[in-house]
């Protein structure tokens, strides 16, 4: 009876034994750092190496290229010349009439050169006051008054009126024109020259 009661204390001891190795074993094991080689700072933080970059040294990130501005050229660009200005100006504001095709008289052609021009009359006047062709009845008067104020004052217009000298055949005449709009030298010339037409059918 003593026999297997000591023999059953001696299982128990052993177990409890082998039971307190375990613990120990586990205990030690377990307050082993898992990465032993990493070292620490002073104030016990482990450091920890910089991670890799996924992208090689070989294969580095190509920069953006730099924006190339388009040259721009310092050639000035040349105005219209005043012959281009006048023929677009000559061909917005000049309809295409007929002035001497079926015209009955020299005062009927030089009313279609006022339709034209867009002017309300125009006479021809001698250096002496003399009306030799006019667009409308009061010519005689314009003639004999505005070819003296040219003639004496040197004077080319006053309000709407304009007093040009025009050569014709040798002859000094004076142009009068009679405008509400403010004619510009170009377009006085070339009411001019379609006058110079008008003379040569009529006279």
């Amino acid at each position: 009876m003593d026999e297997i009661y000591l023999i059953f204390i001696a299982i128990i001891i052993g177990i409890l034994f082998f039971a307190l190795i375990a613990v120990i074993y586990r205990a030690i094991y377990l307050r082993q750092p898992s990465k032993p080689d990493t070292p620490q700072t002073e104030d016990g933080n482990t450091e920890t190496e910089p991670e890799s970059s996924p992208i090689s040294s070989g294969t580095e990130k190509k920069k953006n290229p730099p924006i190339i501005q388009p040259e721009v050229s310092n050639i000035p660009v040349q105005p219209p010349s005043k012959k281009e200005i006048t023929k677009k100006v000559k061909d917005r504001i000049y309809p295409d009439i007929n002035l001497t095709t079926d015209s009955l008289s020299i005062m009927e052609s030089m009313n279609r050169l006022c339709q034209k021009f867009s002017i309300e009359t125009c006479t021809l006047a001698s250096p002496d006051g003399l009306a030799i062709a006019s667009s409308y009845t009061g010519g005689t008067r314009d003639a004999a008054y505005y070819s003296n104020l040219f003639l004496r004052e040197d004077i080319t217009r006053e309000g709407e009126i304009i007093i040009s000298p025009l050569k014709f055949q040798n002859q000094d005449l004076i142009f009068i024109i009679r405008s509400q709009r403010n004619l510009n030298s170009e377009e006085i010339e070339a009411i001019k020259s379609d006058e110079k037409r008008i003379l040569l059918f009529w006279l």
